[in-house]
């Protein structure tokens, strides 16, 4: 559910831009800052949807972006890890009356130190079933469930950017590099 950058070691999750030591810095009892950053909340090119529940693992990706989600979903435990994590968010979705992706939307937006969720959408359609993300607060009990699911798949190691910067490694190898060479 998080991108998460920690002074020494750097977890990139399935949200780009939501760092854990941007929100953990900012928690109650840590360093404090003056002001607050909006992550960049892509619901994982849409994987973080009910479409993906009990789906099989996809092959064929559309973008970049997609095969880069794919990427981290398998460091992070792979495609039965990944579906584990859509029935804890379903569960919780279901107790709220909402979707998934609007649980997720909303537990970034509960992070300390978070001051807006941009959420990339296809089409309007999105817009209403984005906005429910606004009508409902996670408890405590909701919040131990995906942290726990969290801390137990801490995903790929490295900074947000890092792992593309690994020569041959796999985040580097769907990255287009020296465009300007002839």
């Amino acid at each position: 559910l998080r991108a998460v950058v920690e002074p020494r070691r750097a977890v990139k999750y399935l949200f780009e831009g939501a760092r854990r030591a941007y929100l953990d810095a900012r928690a109650p009892g840590k360093r404090r800052v003056r002001h607050r950053h909006p992550p960049v909340v892509s619901l994982a090119g849409g994987f973080l949807s009910e479409r993906w529940r009990g789906a099989a693992a996809p092959s064929d990706f559309d973008n970049r972006s997609l095969v880069k989600y794919r990427l981290i979903i398998d460091e992070a435990g792979g495609w039965d890890a990944f579906q584990e994590l859509l029935g804890v968010l379903s569960t919780v979705a279901g107790r709220h009356g909402v979707s998934p992706s609007e649980v997720a939307v909303r537990w970034v937006l509960d992070r300390p130190g978070v001051a807006a969720a941009i959420v990339g959408m296809r089409s309007a359609r999105h817009i209403a079933a984005n906005r429910a993300a606004f009508g409902f607060a996670l408890d405590a009990g909701d919040r131990q469930q995906l942290d726990s699911w969290l801390e137990r798949h801490p995903g790929p190691q490295g900074d947000t950017y890092s792992l593309e910067r690994i020569p041959g490694g796999t985040h580097a190898s769907i990255i287009k590099t020296d465009l300007n060479k002839e």
